[in-house]
């Protein structure tokens, strides 16, 4: 895993040291409340407090944060050095993604998460609350085996690594729809977050619907 220096990256954006940088952001499509979020922080006015709102490919939502906001907030779209901002950053304010938690545990910075969808997101919320949060071990019982949770810095590695990671086979067709049109490499990884690996959708079928599967293998 590739690691930023933390002073480095806030000499880059032009942070001051003395600055407490709180990133917020949404996914690919930014997906949060960014506005809202932004004013309560504003109004709050917590002393030397640097609001970063990173909205992605969600070009509406960056014009009018930029519109309100702009001279009180730095504002940016779809960026390739988020791994650096976060390295400079001392907090962020997130969805609870999968993909999203993950880089967020690598890169150590303070997590506070927006409102949890039900399902993956609480999960996800409940599980790092438990398994992440200040007194836990980094450690988690897996079916009777223990196992140590890592970093492995998920936005260093490339779209076909991402598919492997979530569960996808190797012979999973990412750079390209069924037209054969070609995907670019931001569009791979924006799709990996929210996609439903092969063996997941199998394993579902088989535990809810197992007459379906049984017919399936005998016809076979």
């Amino acid at each position: 895993m590739i690691k930023h220096d933390k002073q480095k990256c806030r000499e880059f954006f032009g942070w001051d040291e003395n600055e407490r940088v709180c990133l917020l952001m949404g996914g690919g499509e930014g997906l949060l409340p960014m506005a809202e979020i932004i004013a309560a922080l504003q109004r709050a006015a917590l002393k030397n407090l640097r609001v970063v709102a990173v909205t992605g490919h969600n070009e509406a939502l960056a014009a009018q944060l930029q519109a309100k906001y702009g001279a009180t907030a730095e504002i940016y779209g779809f960026r390739e050095d988020v791994p650096q901002l976060m390295a400079g950053a001392d907090m962020i304010i997130t969805k609870a993604g999968g993909l999203t938690s993950a880089e967020v545990l690598a890169s150590g910075l303070d997590l506070l998460i927006y409102k949890p969808l039900p399902g993956q997101e609480e999960g996800n919320a409940a599980f790092l609350q438990q398994y992440c949060g200040e007194d836990s071990t980094g450690l988690v019982d897996i079916g009777g085996v223990t196992y140590r949770i890592v970093d492995i810095g998920m936005r260093m590695l490339q779209p076909h690594e991402l598919y492997r990671a979530q569960g996808f086979p190797e012979w999973y067709i990412i750079d390209q729809d069924f037209r054969g049109v070609k995907y670019a490499k931001d569009k791979q990884v924006a799709r990996c977050g929210n996609a439903v690996p092969p063996p997941f959708a199998e394993a579902l079928v088989r535990a809810n619907l197992p007459e379906l599967c049984q017919s399936k293998e005998i016809a076979a």
